[in-house]
C-alpha cells in the first residue's frame, strides 16, 4: 500500500465550477471520505446512487494517477478535478485530468454499458470543452474524454475524441495521452479561471458566420 505523505490541500482553487480539484500528489494522498465528503456538499442533490458511484470509483482513480506519479517526474504538476461543471452548463462531467499536452475528460460507470447514444454525447464533451474553453486547445494541447469501465465487461476503443478503456488500464491511457514535449500542462488557476469559459470573439464571429450560411442556404434552397 502506498505510503502517502501528509500533503496541504491548496484552497485557494476552490470554484464554483467543481467538486474537488488539485494536484495529482495531493489527490492520491486524500482520503476518500475526504474527497466524498467534498464533493456531497458540492452536489446538492446527491443521491445514495451517487455516493456509491464515487466511492466504487474514486480510490481506482487515485491509484492511477499515482501510477503515473510513480513514473513520470513532470506528473507532480498534473491535476484532477472531480465533479467539473461543462462550460456551456450542459452537464457535470466526472472528472477532468490536466496533463502535460492533453486534457482528458474522463467518465466513469460501474458496467461499462455504454450505448452508441451516449458514445456520442461523450465525445462531444471535448470537442465542447475544446471549442469553449479559452485555454483547451491551445498550443496543440489535444482535448479527449476517457470512457472508463471500473466494474465488469471489457471496453476498449479509440477513436476521435474518445476512448474507452478499463479502470486498471487507465494510466496507460494517460502515458499516450501525456506529451511533455508538446506543452506543460494547464495550471488549475487557468483551467478555472473566471475567464476560462467564455468563447472568445474570434469563436463567436465563427459560430455566427456558421449559423448565417447555414440560414442562407435554407432559405435559397426553399425557394427552388
Amino acid at each position: 500500500m502506498f505510503d502517502a505523505p501528509v500533503i496541504q490541500r491548496s484552497e485557494d482553487v476552490a470554484t464554483d465550477l467543481c467538486g474537488w480539484a488539485d494536484e495529482f500528489p495531493v489527490f492520491r494522498a486524500a482520503t476518500l471520505d475526504e474527497i466524498v465528503s467534498t464533493l456531497t456538499a458540492f452536489v446538492r442533490d446527491t443521491t445514495p446512487e451517487q455516493i456509491r458511484a464515487w466511492r466504487g470509483s474514486i480510490s481506482g482513480l487515485q491509484q492511477q494517477c499515482g501510477a503515473v506519479l510513480d513514473e513520470r517526474s513532470s506528473a507532480q504538476r498534473y491535476c484532477a478535478i472531480l465533479e467539473y461543471q461543462m462550460p456551456d452548463g450542459s452537464k457535470r462531467v466526472d472528472a477532468v485530468l490536466l496533463l502535460s499536452g492533453a486534457v482528458l475528460i474522463v467518465e466513469m460507470k460501474g458496467d461499462g454499458n455504454w450505448q452508441p447514444q451516449y458514445r456520442e454525447q461523450a465525445a462531444d464533451y471535448a470537442r465542447r470543452l475544446f471549442w469553449f474553453h479559452r485555454y483547451c486547445g491551445e498550443n496543440n494541447v489535444r482535448v479527449h474524454t476517457v470512457l472508463v469501465n471500473y466494474g465488469y465487461g471489457e471496453s476498449d476503443e479509440e477513436r476521435d475524441f474518445l476512448t474507452t478503456t478499463r479502470l486498471e488500464r487507465l494510466s496507460e491511457v494517460m502515458k499516450r495521452f501525456d506529451q511533455p514535449e508538446i506543452a506543460p500542462p494547464l495550471t488549475l488557476e487557468r483551467f478555472l479561471s473566471a475567464d476560462a469559459c467564455q468563447p472568445s470573439p474570434s469563436l463567436v464571429q465563427a459560430v455566427r458566420a456558421i449559423f448565417r450560411n447555414t440560414r442562407s442556404q435554407r432559405s435559397n434552397e426553399s425557394m427552388k
